[in-house]
């Protein structure tokens, strides 16, 4: 893929390329392991739908809302505050 203007070919098929990004450039952006990100979505800390998505095929990465998710988790660590 090449990449244009820090977004790759295959971000244009995002919902919003500013708002979504793919696991591993979400983690990076939030902050968090890709690993770590997927846990709190496993713990039901992120909700589905609301925060990330399935890919477009069985085995295509995730998709995650990133001004959600960081809303989130800033709600989280008040809550554990």
């Amino acid at each position: 893929m090449r990449t244009i203007a820090f977004l790759t070919v295959a971000d244009s098929f995002l919902p919003n390329p500013e708002h979504w990004a793919y696991t591993v450039p979400a983690a990076q952006r939030l902050g968090l392991s890709a690993h770590t990100l997927k846990r709190y979505a496993r713990a039901e800390l992120f909700v589905f739908g609301e925060h990330y998505r399935p890919g477009v095929y069985r085995n295509s990465p995730w998709i995650w809302n990133l001004p959600a998710c960081a809303e989130r988790m800033l709600q989280l660590s008040k809550d554990n505050v």
